[in-house]
């Protein structure tokens, strides 16, 4: 075996180990159809299967107020004793940016990079002992008037 053919090897077996290559595994209850929503509500009836929020300040959002690149905008949430959580990006087409259970991150923290499609809000959504709970932040794409 020479080195291209053992790196080509290596995907699959860690997707072996992980159980991604069975059918109903892993994948299968990732919320596909949640990213393809176009409407905030049914987002969060899919995720959470609710629509009532509260406003709580124990969540904290770390991104740029200005962006140059908008492709890649770093983020990092800070939500401890989050069972799930969302962020959404409200002038996104498909506003749903990311998603993650509390088994991925449970200290809380997540850090990830976001794509913005223009000068918009974005909002966390954390659900947490049954409660959903909601913070954003204003995002603007440096260049872009909206």
């Amino acid at each position: 075996m020479n080195k291209r053919q053992f790196l080509s090897v290596i995907p699959a077996l860690g997707m072996m180990a992980t159980g991604f290559g069975r059918t109903g595994g892993a994948l299968a209850a990732y919320p596909v159809t949640a990213f393809r929503e176009t409407s905030t509500e049914h987002i969060l009836m899919r995720l959470f299967e609710t629509t009532e929020t509260a406003q709580e300040g124990g969540i904290r959002i770390e991104i740029p107020a200005e962006v140059i690149n908008p492709d890649t905008v770093p983020l990092r949430i800070s939500a401890p004793d989050a069972e799930r959580i969302a962020v959404l990006v409200k002038g996104n087409r498909h506003p749903l940016a990311l998603h993650c259970e509390s088994a991925d991150y449970p200290e809380g923290v997540v850090i990830a990079t976001i794509r913005l499609e223009r000068s918009s809000e974005v909002a966390c959504y954390v659900l947490r002992q049954g409660l959903l709970y909601w913070n954003s932040t204003p995002v603007r794409i440096a260049g872009k008037s909206s």
